[in-house]
This record gives structure tokens, sequence and C-alpha cells, in this order.
């Protein structure tokens, strides 16, 4: 309010009794009835112990509650801190930092994720940059990753590396005679990683994932039932493409001349189109059944 007793801003318009009286009313209403906020928490806090300290369970708790009470500043200065910990890989500051960061993870933004997975990348394509003494950052971060579910922030190129690998075991339990035990462990481990295959090795992990599906003359393992995400997560592109790998694959296409397997492709086949809504696709899955059929 403009004061006329100062030369600065001389005014004939006088602050009156009222004018003071209504300020204070605005102050008192909206400043000092208020409650005091709750004391704030500073990441700098958690820094000292879970460097230099083994935490017990009660003061791990402590922690995660700070982590809870965090603005977003404040978690992006934790978020990278932890990660440096668990790449560097020394104790007690790496098991401490596994114990915390699934609660950084949960209130990190996308643009914290994607530098998490950006940082395995870089770690992929530039190994000499890992100045940890084991030399292990890349694997104890791929491992934070999958404690997290994090692996779909990784770039497709390193991402599509790590999916090739998963499934060869797979592909490997599938051409072994007796070899049901060995594609449901296959399985879970690929299951391990989730349903996040970059386009890049969709044909290579999904072929397999259908030749598993469909088994051979002797019917199939339970190994499907842990691979089932990776066809509840489709969309319909994906599914069209998936289901031309019946026409177009010979590793999905070598056991549909035995009864069992085809019963299971058009099983399969069947319940995909059930997902598609465009009727030119599900005459598509038609055609691709009717092939399978005659052969």
């Amino acid at each position: 309010m403009r004061n006329h007793a100062s030369p600065a801003h001389a005014s004939d318009s006088k602050v009156e009794l009222e004018d003071v009286f209504g300020l204070a009313l605005i102050l008192q209403k909206n400043l000092f009835e208020m409650e005091m906020p709750d004391p704030g928490h500073s990441p700098s806090g958690l820094f000292e112990p879970i460097k230099n300290h083994s935490l017990d369970e009660e003061r791990l708790q402590i922690l995660r509650d700070q982590i809870r009470a965090f603005r977003q500043a404040d978690i992006r200065i934790t978020f990278g801190f932890m990660l440096d910990l668990i790449c560097k890989g020394e104790d007690p500051s790496l098991t401490n930092a596994k114990e915390l960061f699934g609660y950084v993870w949960d209130k990190a933004n996308e643009d914290l994720r994607k530098s998490a997975g950006q940082r395995y990348y870089s770690l992929t394509v530039e190994p000499e940059a890992d100045d940890s003494e084991d030399n292990g950052a890349r694997i104890r971060l791929l491992e934070t990753l999958l404690g997290c579910d994090g692996i779909k922030y990784i770039p497709d190129a390193a991402r599509a590396i790590l999916y090739r690998h998963a499934v060869k075991p797979l592909a490997k339990a599938k051409d072994t005679q007796y070899g049901w035990s060995a594609e449901e462990k296959a399985a879970k481990s690929l299951a391990q990683f989730g349903p996040h295959v970059p386009s890049i090795a969709f044909e290579d992990v999904y072929q397999e994932i259908l030749a598993v599906w469909c088994g051979n003359y002797w019917g199939r393992s339970s190994a499907y039932v842990y691979l089932k995400s990776f066809i509840d997560s489709l969309n319909s592109t994906q599914v069209m493409r998936l289901s031309r790998l019946f026409q177009t694959n010979d590793r999905v296409r070598e056991e549909l001349f035995q009864s069992k397997p085809k019963k299971r492709a058009i099983e399969f086949l069947e319940e995909v189109k059930n997902k598609l809504t465009i009727e030119a696709n599900k005459n598509e899955i038609d055609t691709i059944i009717e092939e399978i059929e005659n052969l």
C-alpha cells in the first residue's frame, strides 16, 4: 500500500486506520492462523549414514519415511546418489542403497528413470567407463532395474541384446530331448525381464515363444504359462506381426505338421483374433489358420 508519508511515494491518498485494519486481518487470516508446515528433510541427511554405516531395519525404515517426504528436487539428487553407490559397488553403501533404491524409484519421474536406463546403455557400449574395482557396475545396475521393473527404460539397442541373450536358453531347451523342465526354467528367466521386447528383437524373441507355446508331437511344457504376459501386452499391430510369423518364420512352422502343435497354433490364433477390432485383420487371421490346417 502506498505510504503518503514517504517522499518517494508522494500521494494525496492517505493510509487510513481502516486500511491498516484490513491489511492486518488479511495477514492474520492467511498467514498467522495457518498451521506450521511439517519440518522438511534434506537429502544430505541420507548421505553419511548410507555411505558409512551398516543400517539395521529400524534405521532403514526411518530413511524410507524420509524419502517418502521428499520433494521432486530432493528425489532427483537422491536418485543420482543411489545410482552412484550401486555402480561403485562398495559395502556398506551398496547394501544400503539396494535396500532403499526402490522407494526412490517409486517417487522418480520418467526422465529420472530413463537416465538409469541410459546409464546402463553407456556402460554397455563403453565398458571402460566402469571405474568400480570389480568392473561390475553394469551387472549391478541391471539387477537393480530388474528389481524395479525398469528394463523398459533401457534404450532399444542395449535392450535388444538383453532379450536376445535371455531367449537363447529357451531356444536350447526347445531343441533338447526331454527338455520340458529346462523350458520352464528358461521361460521363468525370460519372464523376469518383462514383456518389453524392442521392435528390432521382436522376431528373434517371439519365434521362440511361439515354438514353445505350440510344443511338439508329445505335447508342450507349462513354459507358456510364464510367457503369457508377452502375448497379453501386445497391441493390435504387434498381434498381426506375431500372427504372420506362422506364415513366414521357419522356426515357428517347423512342428506344425504334427497334430498337437497344429491344434495349439490354431487355438492361439483364434484367441488373439478375438482381441482385434478391424475386420480386415480378422480375415487375415482366418487365412493364416486355413494355411496351417492345410499343412
